[in-house]
């Protein structure tokens, strides 16, 4: 028999020997009988895994419980954050009845919570019915929704999908690191297309491949507002990628893209590059980890099939996003006088002054990189008078007829300088 008091509940030097959760749960019944408990005393017994287990779920549950029904009688309550609590499905579940009934309620965190696929179903489930049972014609809706490392995986992404439709005011969704795969992530692009006026989508670390890359970029066009993307992590694959970035044009709001770890490859970015012109407010971009480099050769049909971008609108255009700085930018080899092979590596800011006071040259898909077109171009002013050789002639002749006259004397001095450390 336990000791118990108005605040007390004790099985202190019982010698019990507690192992599953049916030997626990007569004592776990009487701990949530208690209208004022304060301290529970549990010494001098042995007690197994299950049986702990038993003991924590109702006390779980008692607690997020009554943690819920102390805030029903709170009409003006608009934010609620339970984050990094591991209250599981068992406290979705005892949420559920604060969910429904609650009219208020505007943002809601509950990022790592341990939810899983039954905890977010249960919390769909619960939004959906408090849509559906609240007849006034000014519904408060819930515009913040962050449920990051809980598990959710495609299991729960029907009812989250369903849940999403019904509400249709959400402006941030946040669910990031939750093994959603391509098909649950297809079908929450399908609800959270009806919140026109989202301005902020965090889905790192979930896995799109094609299927979901596609969904996405149906679901961006409905997205004006769009300011922050983020789809790092994704795996949105080679041919998924391209989908993507040409739906960035409908959202020229944009402030942040991170497009981190996705395979994404050099198709892909020239057209980015384009669509980067429209997006005028765009201040961070994370391509980091991705498959485009000095070896890369594009292939897409509808890459080639657009205008080429210049070596300046890009250099320009990362020099306005303030990414150029993050970067030292090496060439691969250069030719001199048609034979040398010469490793050289030219800095941000030399890169940026010389491609603003070279004239605009056309984009060529076979050379490696911009950077070796830079290069290739600067090589041409640095062979010495007389030996310049047949190609170097033939980019000159290339130029604008206004191009030494273009050139001011910081140029002169740059090249000057990098003829010295070239020992010309």
């Amino acid at each position: 028999m336990s000791v118990t008091g108005d605040k007390l509940f004790s099985l202190e030097g019982k010698g019990l020997k507690l192992t599953t959760a049916e030997d626990m749960k007569q004592y776990a019944q009487q701990i949530a009988d208690f209208d004022q408990l304060e301290e529970i005393v549990l010494s001098g017994n042995t007690i197994g895994v299950e049986a702990a287990k038993e003991l924590a779920k109702d006390e779980v549950k008692e607690s997020v419980k009554v943690l819920c029904d102390s805030m029903v009688d709170l009409p003006k309550l608009e934010s609620l954050n339970l984050s990094d609590n591991a209250f599981g499905p068992i406290g979705a579940e005892s949420m559920y009845d604060f969910l429904v009934s609650n009219k208020s309620l505007k943002t809601l965190y509950l990022n790592n919570n341990g939810l899983g696929i039954q905890g977010g179903s249960l919390i769909a489930d619960a939004f959906i019915e408090r849509h559906e049972s609240d007849s006034s014609e000014d519904k408060s809706r819930l515009e913040v929704l962050v449920m990051g490392r809980n598990r959710l995986e495609n299991g729960s992404s029907e009812k989250l999908s369903k849940m999403f439709t019904a509400l249709g005011s959400l402006k941030v969704v946040r669910l990031p690191q939750n093994g959603i795969r391509p098909e649950g992530v297809s079908a929450i692009m399908k609800g959270l297309s009806e919140n026109h006026n989202l301005v902020h989508l965090d889905l790192q670390d979930n896995t799109f491949m094609n299927a979901g890359s596609e969904a996405l970029a149906q679901a961006l066009s409905k997205w004006k507002n769009l300011e922050i993307l983020n789809v790092g992590d994704c795996l949105l694959s080679a041919t998924g990628a391209i989908h993507v970035v040409k739906a960035l044009k409908h959202n020229t709001k944009l402030k942040e893209i991170n497009l981190q770890y996705n395979e994404i490859e050099e198709d892909s970015i020239l057209e980015l590059i384009l669509i980067l012109e429209l997006l005028k407010d765009l201040a961070f971009l994370e391509l980091n980890g991705n498959r485009f480099s000095a070896e890369s050769d594009p292939k897409s049909d509808s890459a080639s099939s657009l205008p080429e971008p210049s070596e300046v609108q890009l250099t320009q255009k990362l020099e306005n996003l303030d990414l150029s700085n993050q970067y030292t930018l090496k060439t691969t080899s250069i030719t001199i006088d048609g034979s040398e092979n010469v490793e050289m590596e030219i800095d941000v800011d030399t890169k940026s002054k010389l491609l603003t006071d070279f004239p605009t040259q056309e984009y060529s898909k076979n050379t490696d990189t911009e950077k070796q077109h830079v290069a290739e171009q600067t090589a041409g002013e640095l062979q010495p008078a007389g030996s310049q050789s047949q190609d170097s002639s033939e980019l000159k002749s290339t130029r604008k007829k206004s191009a030494t006259e273009q050139l001011n004397q910081d140029i002169s001095d740059l090249i000057d300088s990098m003829k010295n450390d070239l020992k010309l």
